[in-house]
């Protein structure tokens, strides 16, 4: 009596197990384009760029996203302009792979189509600036940024950086931002002091 009356429950679960076949199996939205890839690209500070310039490394290319070079961008060592507008993959190709690619867009923002232009070869980290050629002219080459609002860690940054782009801030600007009468050269910088121990040497003598 009992398993003439179950005998449904067999054929149920076969069904239920087709089915449960075909929704897992289904296809979703990211799997219909097999050329879409996540695109991540980190990014930094201008203040960490300009820091970047001053210690002197040499493991990154700067990239200006932009169809004219930008004059007020000329302290900035080893900047490549590429038009995003005529097949921009083909002159990041020509970049050493072996270096980070810093990319600066007029005002920071960067299209998702170029985007991943910029990342088809894995093997190359891209980074992009925050703000972009907006960021760096106020707060690097603008001649005053008391109008900028700033944190204090952003405002010692910019004490420890800006003297390096304005050679004239070095009067007025100490290390934090400070007031000084005058700047005073790192211990390293100052000439040996050969003479005045001499001096010593020959008065000890005496």
């Amino acid at each position: 009596m009992f398993d003439r009356d179950y005998r449904w429950v067999l054929p149920l679960l076969g069904i239920l197990m087709l089915l449960l076949i075909l929704v897992t199996h289904w296809p979703r939205a990211s799997t219909w384009y097999e050329n879409e890839k996540q695109v991540e690209i980190s990014s930094i500070k201008v203040t960490e760029l300009a820091t970047w310039i001053i210690e002197g490394r040499n493991d990154f290319v700067p990239v200006m996203l932009q169809s004219e070079a930008d004059p007020g961008l000329q302290n900035i060592p080893g900047l490549v302009s590429i038009d995003p507008f005529d097949d921009p993959q083909r002159d990041v190709e020509k970049l050493p792979i072996y270096k980070q690619m810093l990319i600066l867009t007029p005002s920071g923002s960067l299209d998702p189509g170029l985007a991943i232009q910029l990342v088809s070869n894995e093997k190359r980290r891209v980074i992009q600036v925050e703000g972009g050629v907006r960021a760096w002219k106020n707060m690097i080459n603008a001649e005053d940024i008391q109008n900028l609002s700033l944190t204090k860690e952003e405002q010692d940054a910019l004490a420890r950086i800006r003297p390096f782009f304005h050679p004239e801030l070095y009067q007025t600007i100490g290390t934090l931002g400070e007031p000084k009468e005058e700047y005073v050269a790192p211990v390293s910088a100052s000439p040996p002091l050969l003479e005045e121990e001499e001096e010593e040497e020959e008065e000890e003598g005496c």
